[in-house]
């Protein structure tokens, strides 16, 4: 499938909002550009477009650390339903996946795994999902 059919559904979280005074706070911090999503797009990449297409994605939202996605439905943890899943980038450059359920303003958490390195995103999707990616 070809990846422009997913450009439709990618969302960007809203930039920061940073006033001139506050510029040389962010620039000592050395925080990365609050619009640079190069991260969330490598994990969407690494991910795959066949996988979204096997999840039922509904939304990609892209955060600077993070890549968070709403899930169609199907998916479970445990005998629970999830509807969102969360692959955060580590500063030891593994993947925090986190599995969630959320409804209104109530989000619950059901399973997270850590240290998980990108050879194994898509098994690790698997199994807090419990939704095959491949065929």
């Amino acid at each position: 499938m070809d990846s422009s059919a997913f450009c439709r559904y990618i969302h960007h979280a809203p930039a920061a909002t940073v006033t001139a005074n506050e510029t040389s706070d962010w620039e000592s911090m050395n925080m990365t550009d609050a619009t640079d999503y190069t991260i969330a797009e490598t994990i969407r990449q690494q991910i795959g477009n066949r996988a979204f297409v096997m999840l039922g994605v509904k939304t990609i939202i892209r955060h600077p650390d993070r890549l968070v996605i709403h899930l169609g439905s199907g998916a479970r943890y445990g005998g629970q339903m999830v509807n969102r899943c969360t692959v955060i980038l580590d500063a030891n450059d593994t993947y925090t996946v986190e599995v969630s359920c959320v409804r209104g303003l109530k989000s619950t958490t059901w399973g997270s795994m850590c240290g998980v390195y990108v050879d194994s995103l898509h098994r690790v999707i698997e199994r807090l999902t419990g939704m095959y990616l491949s065929l």
